[in-house]
């Protein structure tokens, strides 16, 4: 019953933070990985991966942001080949805006943790030392960034750091972190 209430009290907080102002934002973008720790066949390189999704910016200059994307990211082993991976990614995000009060122009600190779920990913056949299974189906990581927004359109820019390992194998076992840049459209309810 206490919990109960709670949840029900938590909900009423959340649907009257989320009265003053919410935004739905699409968005696009694109990433740049990095590992943790070494392999010892060779050297870690990254190449650009991309994201796409959404999420809702529910308040006003204290306003909390869930979401959910699809991203992509590629990491190569030097002269060995190529690992891609795909995840979904459940963000949930807090800041604060320090924009002007037309909200024509404002920018934006924000943090939160970041749930990842692996789907799928794509070994080259030269890389024997990692396999299928060593990637982790489900991650936590961490999630710090800036944006700026300019009328109906934002730019984001954040770092993921990797709290629990994205690959957990024999060979190796890291963490992934990642320098993302997103873009997209708000479009404001009241």
């Amino acid at each position: 019953m206490k919990n109960l209430f709670c949840t029900v009290l938590l909900m009423f907080a959340i649907v009257q933070f989320g009265i003053s102002q919410m935004s739905l934002r699409p968005q696009v973008g694109v990433n740049s990985p990095s590992i943790s720790d070494d392999l010892a066949i060779g050297d870690w390189g990254s190449s650009v991966g991309f994201q796409f999704g959404a999420d809702l910016q529910i308040g006003g200059d204290l306003y909390f942001q869930p979401g959910l994307n699809f991203q992509t990211s590629s990491l190569s082993v030097s002269n060995v080949g190529d690992i891609d991976v795909s995840n979904i990614n459940i963000p949930f995000m807090v800041g604060y805006d320090l924009g002007t009060e037309s909200n024509k122009f404002g920018f934006r600190l924000f943090a939160g943790p970041n749930f990842a779920l692996h789907v799928n990913e794509d070994i080259a056949d030269a890389i024997t030392s990692i396999i299928p299974d060593d990637f982790k189906s489900f991650r936590v990581s961490g999630v710090a960034g800036a944006g700026l927004d300019v009328s109906i359109l934002f730019v984001d820019v954040a770092y993921n750091f990797g709290l629990s390992n994205w690959i957990e194998g024999s060979a190796i076992e890291a963490k992934k972190n990642l320098f993302l840049i997103n873009a997209g459209i708000r479009i404001g309810f009241k």
